[in-house]
C-alpha cells in the first residue's frame, strides 16, 4: 500500500522528516519498505500484509491516526462532520434501490447526482491518485478513489441513464449469469457471487469491479453513488473465485467499518459538487440492515503490567488508551476500555495490553526471563496406561498388531455374528471394509489365521476402538484389550490377566464361571456363547467397592450396564476363554487358541499408580503344604481367597500340585513382629480345613453317589 506524505500533512501538523515518520510506524505498526520521492512529495511502501487485522489502517486517515499518537500532535479528523452532514434534493430523478441478501450487505447507501461534468481531473487530484498507484482516468472516478484512499472506503459510480429501470437490486448472481467488467473481461459468475443490479441485468461486482455496461464516459450527465458495505468473506470467495483482486476488494476482504459509508458517501458529494458541479437528484438512500456500538472491555491494571514486564501507573496507561481515540473509565484496579467501531480487532484483554505495549515503546520493556509457578502437565490416564500396557504385554512376549475397525460381513459370520443391526457405511470401498466392527476378536482370529504356518506359537495383542449402537440411535465408541495365545493355555492366558490387572494396582477382582444361562446378564449382548468354548471360560469381575479414581463409575460398562457403582456391587471388566472350536474351523486355525479382552476404559478408571510398600519382616515364616478334595471344575482362585479371609497371619497361598480332585497348596504363615509358635500355627490350620473341607463336603458326596 502506498500512503503520502504531503497527504498526512492533511490530517496532523506532523515536523518530524520523511525517514522519521517511516521509523515511527515501523517501530509502532507495519514495516514501511520503502520512500520514494515523487516531485516534492514523499511516498511511503507499506508491507500492507502486517495490517490484515486493521481495516482502518487502509487510509491515510488511519495511518494518520496512528503517527497523531506516535508524536503527540491532535488530529483532523472529518469524520465527525461528515457523520452529521445532510443533503437537501435540488432536481428529483426517479430513483429505487432494494437490497436481497441482508446478510452480504448489511449497509448500502447511495443517491443519484445530476448537472455532472466530466473532465480531467486537476493537477492535484490526478498527482494524489497517480501517487498512490492508481491510474487517473476522469474527475469523478478519480473523486471515489481519492476517497477511498482518504477515509478507506470503497466507492463506486454509475452512469444514471444506463440503467434499466432506474432501480438498484443487490442480490446473488444467477446461475450461468455474465458480465463485462471495466476491464474488458467478460466474466461468468457464480452463484455465491454477490452482485449489483439493474431491473435486467448486473451493472457490478459488488465490492469488486464496475460493470463496463454502466461505465463513466465524456457523456455522462447523472450518476449514481455508491458507498456500500460487503460481506468479508464472500468478498474474498468471490475474489478467488473470479482470480480478480481490486484495491476495493483489498479492503472489503478486511472487513471494512459499518458506520464509515455514510460520510464517505458525503465526503464524495462534497468533491462532486466542488469539481463537476453536481447537484443532488435524489434522497440519499440508506439501507441499513445491521448495527455497530461500540464495546467495552475489562482489563485489570496489575495483570497487563504482569503481562508485560513493566510498571506503568493506571493513569500512564489511560493516557495511551485515549491517545488511540479508547475512552477508558477507572475503577479500583480496573480500566473499562470503550472501543471505538473503526478498531474490530481489539476484543479482549490482551488486545488492549499490546495496544499500550507498542505505543510505550517494544524497547522500552525490559528483558527479563518469565517469572510463574511451572506445573506439571495432568496426567493423561489414557495415553499412560496405552503406554504401561503395552510395555507389560512387550515384555510378556506378546506382539502388538493392528487391525481395521472396518470389517467385512464374511469375518463377522466366521465368528457366530449377525450383521443386522450394526454400523453400516454408506459408501464402502470394498465389501471386506463396510461393517464397524462390535469387538476385536474377529480381527485377530484372522491374524492368527495368516500367521499359524509360521510360527510355533502366537502370542499377540491389539487395544483399539469398537463401534456400538445405544438407544434412541446413538452411537458409543469403546477402546478395548484384546489379546490372544495358541495352543492350550487357558491358564497362561488367565495368569497374564492376573499379572495386567495387579500391575495397575486393582486387586479385588475374581474369574467367574460362564455358564449358558448367566453369560448374557455379565457379558454384553454384543457376544454370543458360540464364540467362546463354554466350559473353558470366564468373566472378570470387580467386587465393587466403591471406584479409587472417580465418585462414580461408567454408566456404560461393557460388561454390565447400568450399575451404581454401589459398595459391594459387582463389575465386569472383561472375559478370559478358548475360542469354540466351531468358530476355530470357519477361520482355518488348527491350534487352540485362547483370548482374553478386557474394556480398558473400565480398567483404567480402576487403576492407581500408588503403590503401598512394608519393610521385610526380621521374623522367620512358616510353611507348609495341605491338600483338598475339591469337586471338578472349582476356581483354585477362590479356594485362595477363602484361605487368606482366615487369618492375617496367611501372607501367601500358591497352588503347588493338581491331581485328578485333589489340589495342593503351599501356605505360609509368618507374623511382622515375633516368631510364631507351633500352637498358633496349629489353630489356623485346623480353622482352615474345617472351612473348606466343610465348603466343599456336600458337593463331593454329591459327585460320588
Amino acid at each position: 500500500m502506498l500512503v503520502s506524505y504531503h497527504w498526512l500533512k492533511k490530517f496532523i501538523p506532523i515536523k518530524a522528516n520523511p525517514t522519521q515518520v517511516a521509523e515511527k510506524i515501523t517501530l509502532n505498526l507495519v514495516e514501511v519498505e520503502s520512500i520514494t520521492k515523487r516531485g516534492e512529495d514523499s511516498i511511503f511502501e507499506i508491507e500492507n500484509k502486517g495490517i490484515t487485522n486493521r481495516p482502518d489502517c487502509f487510509s491515510h486517515l488511519g495511518i494518520a491516526r496512528e503517527l497523531a499518537v506516535y508524536f503527540n500532535l491532535p488530529l483532523k479528523d472529518p469524520l465527525i462532520k461528515l457523520q452529521e452532514k445532510k443533503l437537501g434534493v435540488e432536481k428529483k430523478l426517479p430513483f429505487k434501490v432494494k437490497v436481497s441478501d441482508t446478510k452480504l450487505c448489511p449497509r448500502y447507501n447511495t443517491l443519484v447526482l445530476t448537472d455532472i461534468k466530466v473532465s480531467p481531473s486537476p493537477k492535484w487530484l490526478r498527482s494524489a491518485v497517480e501517487n498512490c498507484g492508481l491510474r487517473s482516468i476522469n474527475n469523478v472516478v478519480d473523486i471515489t478513489n481519492y476517497v477511498m484512499l482518504e477515509l478507506g472506503q470503497p466507492l463506486h459510480a454509475f452512469d444514471y441513464q444506463k440503467i434499466e429501470g432506474k432501480e438498484i437490486i443487490v442480490r446473488r448472481a444467477k446461475e450461468d449469469e455474465e458480465i463485462i467488467t471495466l476491464d474488458g473481461i467478460k466474466r461468468k459468475l457464480a452463484k455465491n457471487i454477490l452482485v449489483i443490479a439493474d431491473a435486467e441485468k448486473p451493472i457490478g461486482i459488488a465490492g469488486i469491479i464496475g460493470g463496463k455496461n454502466t461505465e463513466i464516459t465524456k457523456s455522462t450527465k447523472t450518476i449514481v453513488l455508491e458507498s456500500a458495505n460487503f460481506n468479508r468473506v464472500n468478498n474474498r470467495l468471490a475474489s478467488k473465485f473470479l482470480k480478480l483482486r481490486t484495491e476495493a476488494s483489498t479492503r472489503f476482504e478486511k472487513g471494512q467499518e459499518l458506520n464509515l459509508t455514510y460520510p464517505a458517501l458525503m465526503r464524495a458529494v462534497e468533491l462532486l459538487k466542488e469539481l463537476a458541479g453536481a447537484k443532488t437528484a435524489s434522497k440519499v438512500f440508506d439501507l441499513q440492515f445491521s448495527k455497530i456500538q461500540p464495546w467495552q472491555v475489562k482489563v485489570n491494571h496489575s495483570w497487563l503490567n504482569q503481562f508485560l514486564g513493566i510498571k506503568l501507573t493506571i493513569k500512564e496507561i489511560k493516557s495511551i488508551l485515549e491517545k488511540l481515540l479508547l475512552k477508558t473509565a477507572v475503577q479500583e484496579d480496573f480500566l473499562f476500555v470503550t472501543i471505538s467501531t473503526f478498531r474490530p480487532d481489539l476484543t479482549v484483554e490482551a488486545d488492549i495490553a499490546e495496544e499500550v505495549a507498542r505505543i510505550y515503546g517494544y524497547d522500552n520493556i525490559p528483558i527479563t526471563l518469565p517469572v510463574g509457578e511451572m506445573k506439571p502437565a495432568k496426567l493423561n490416564k489414557e495415553i499412560f496406561w496405552k503406554k504401561q500396557i503395552k510395555q507389560w504385554l512387550a515384555n510378556l512376549g506378546f506382539t502388538e498388531v493392528y487391525t481395521y475397525p472396518l470389517i467385512g460381513q464374511e469375518l463377522i459370520e466366521k465368528a457366530g455374528f449377525k450383521v443386522e443391526g450394526r454400523l453400516k457405511l454408506l459408501n464402502p470401498l470394498t465389501v471386506e471394509r463396510e461393517y464397524f466392527r462390535t469387538t476385536l476378536i474377529p480381527s485377530i482370529l484372522e491374524v492368527i489365521a495368516k500367521n499359524q504356518n509360521f510360527f510355533k506359537e502366537i502370542k499377540v495383542f491389539e487395544m483399539g476402538r469398537i463401534f456400538l449402537k445405544r438407544a434412541k440411535g446413538k452411537i458409543e465408541e469403546k477402546i478395548m484389550l484384546v489379546g490372544a495365545l495358541t495352543g492350550e493355555k487357558f491358564y497362561q492366558v488367565k495368569g497374564v490377566t492376573e499379572a495386567l490387572l495387579n500391575e495397575m494396582g486393582i486387586e479385588d477382582f475374581k474369574f467367574t464361571q460362564v455358564g449358558f444361562k448367566i453369560y448374557d446378564t455379565i457379558v454384553s449382548k454384543i457376544f454370543k456363547l458360540n464364540l467362546w468354548h463354554p466350559g473353558r471360560t470366564a468373566a472378570v469381575m470387580l467386587q465393587n467397592s466403591p471406584y479409587k479414581n472417580q465418585d462414580c463409575p461408567s454408566k456404560n460398562n461393557l460388561y454390565k450396564d447400568n450399575h451404581s457403582g454401589k459398595k459391594g456391587e459387582k463389575i465386569g471388566l472383561g472375559i478370559v476363554g478358548e475360542i469354540h472350536p466351531s468358530v476355530l474351523e470357519k477361520f482355518g486355525i488348527d491350534d487352540r487358541v485362547t483370548v482374553f479382552e478386557l474394556d480398558f476404559e473400565e480398567i483404567i478408571k480402576q487403576a492407581t499408580t500408588t503403590r503401598t510398600y512394608t519393610a521385610i519382616p526380621k521374623y522367620p515364616p512358616i510353611v507348609e503344604d495341605l491338600a483338598f478334595l475339591v469337586p471338578e471344575k472349582t476356581l483354585v482362585g477362590e479356594i485362595i481367597k477363602e484361605i487368606k479371609k482366615l487369618n492375617n497371619l496367611v501372607i501367601k497361598v500358591e497352588l503347588l500340585d493338581r491331581y485328578q480332585n485333589t489340589r495342593t497348596f503351599r501356605i505360609t504363615y509368618q507374623h511382622p513382629k515375633r516368631t510364631l509358635t507351633d500352637r498358633e500355627v496349629k489353630e489356623i490350620r485346623e480353622k482352615i480345613i474345617n472351612k473348606i473341607s466343610k465348603k466343599f463336603r456336600a458337593e463331593i458326596k454329591k459327585q460320588q453317589a
